[in-house]
């Protein structure tokens, strides 16, 4: 048999004969029928053998038989699929199409996912597809299933996100700018207010960079930096922060005395976010005249560090703490210990814990390893 390249195409007679051996199999199209997104089976030339149902949504009307032997940018009208005579996956632009790298990948037997972005120059409408594409034989043939995701809304939710935190921390990079120059343009008398609102404003910024980070966490686009840090320096840090906040006010946020003091190597960020989440849960928990407690310890083979407060959580709630949306502190809330886990094992590379008991309160605990892989 003739080794075929992803440039050769199949004559319709070819492509139909192998279309009616696929439809050999009815149960099989019945299943490809019943899933809801697009699925497509390909020759190895990259020409449509089958269409399920679902497909029918993008076609204009047209019936599903009328694009047997087209390739996918040929039916979707794709901007790049006429510019030369051999027609979708021949032109500059397809050496960087998704949908041609994965079938490309699945016919050199490597199943790929790829995001693909096409424009239909007929509905005259932008779609963005998540393409999936595996390889398999049919009468010693290769086909390829080739599957489409719809994600439009996924890259429009990712565009607000980056504007909305591009809008909003230059809003608070304005407020922090004009604090400064009120504070040294107005009198002494009001520096208690100028202080309130200083307060606010690193309140402020820590909060923006704590949604930035949690959204950039759920989209699997949040990056380690390591860095060598000081463990008593991070606790002090996060410390310092939240002594500012009003959520601290009559209520003591002490350092451990019997803490160990040593370097390690993490992403100062990611773990400040872990132990501010902590620290903020602890003192949410805390009633009034209570005392928080945090901590770090050399374990030998490993380092951890440690937040207590002196409440109990019940234990219905202990065993969901860790979900996303369960909380202590009433609807919609419960992000904070959700993110704590994730960043902390899917980042740090550690693992978080805790203990509660109605004789020594809460205490959450994050361990790290010594030497930090990769990610």
């Amino acid at each position: 048999m003739k080794k075929l390249s992803l440039k050769d195409r199949f004559s319709q007679e070819e492509v139909m004969a192998l279309s009616e051996k696929v439809a050999e199999s009815p149960v099989s199209l019945n299943i490809l029928n019943s899933i809801p997104n697009p699925i497509l089976l390909l020759s190895q030339t990259r020409q449509i053998i089958f269409a399920n149902n679902a497909l029918s949504e993008y076609l204009d009307g047209k019936d599903n038989s009328s694009i047997i032997g087209l390739r996918v940018g040929e039916v979707f009208s794709c901007t790049h699929s006429g510019e030369t005579v051999n027609g979708c996956g021949n032109s500059k632009a397809c050496k960087t199409c998704g949908a041609f790298f994965a079938t490309a990948n699945a016919i050199n037997k490597k199943d790929a996912v790829k995001d693909y972005f096409i424009y239909n120059t007929e509905q005259k409408e932008a779609f963005y597809f998540r393409v999936s594409a595996s390889l398999f034989e049919v009468d010693k043939q290769s086909v390829v299933l080739f599957s489409l995701n719809e994600i439009n809304s996924e890259k429009r939710k990712k565009a607000l996100e980056r504007v909305f935190f591009h809008d909003i921390n230059n809003i608070a990079a304005g407020l922090c700018g004009i604090l400064e120059v009120l504070k040294a343009d107005l009198p002494p008398e009001f520096n208690t207010y100028t202080g309130y609102l200083a307060k606010l404003s690193a309140r402020l910024v820590d909060e923006i960079a704590a949604q930035k980070q949690l959204v950039a966490m759920e989209n699997k686009e949040l990056y380690v930096l390591k860095e060598t840090l000081v463990s008593i320096s991070v606790l002090q840090d996060v410390i310092d922060l939240y002594l500012q906040y009003d959520i601290s006010k009559n209520k003591e946020i002490i350092l451990d005395a019997n803490s160990d003091c040593f370097n390690f190597i993490s992403d100062k960020a990611i773990l400040g976010r872990v132990l501010s989440n902590l620290l903020k849960n602890a003192l949410e928990a805390s009633s009034q005249d209570k005392v928080i407690t945090l901590g770090s310890n050399d374990l030998g083979d490993s380092y951890q560090f440690w937040v207590n407060n002196q409440s109990y959580i019940e234990k219905e709630i202990q065993l969901q703490i860790f979900n996303r949306s369960v909380s202590t502190k009433g609807k919609g809330r419960g992000i904070g210990t959700f993110s704590v886990k994730l960043l902390t094992e899917d980042y740090l590379r550690g693992k978080a814990s805790f203990v509660s008991n109605k004789e020594e309160g809460t205490t959450f605990f994050i361990k790290l390893p010594k030497a930090m892989p990769n990610n």
